[in-house]
């Protein structure tokens, strides 16, 4: 259980669930239709629908590999503080 109530922990559950078979049809069919640029972590997030002249294009997928990346070692570098 990560939170203790359970109603929270099940609705986490489900968005963490649903997130996770996203992400998995998303490398399925980038992967099927040979369309890497799909993956792009700005495009997965939709942030056109917040910045309309958000630019895509070889810079973007570029950054976006390093936000996502960015993003992770924030995660595992506050979960090493967390433990401690």
């Amino acid at each position: 259980m990560l939170f203790k109530n359970r109603y929270i922990d099940s609705v986490f559950k489900l968005i963490l669930f649903s997130a996770s078979l996203h992400i998995l049809i998303l490398f399925m069919a980038a992967f099927l239709r040979k369309d890497p640029p799909m993956l792009n972590y700005f495009k997965i997030l939709n942030v056109e629908y917040l910045f309309p002249n958000f630019p895509f294009g070889n810079f973007s997928n570029v950054a976006s590999v390093f936000v996502l990346f960015s993003v992770y070692l924030i995660f595992l570098i506050g979960s090493k503080y967390k433990k401690e």
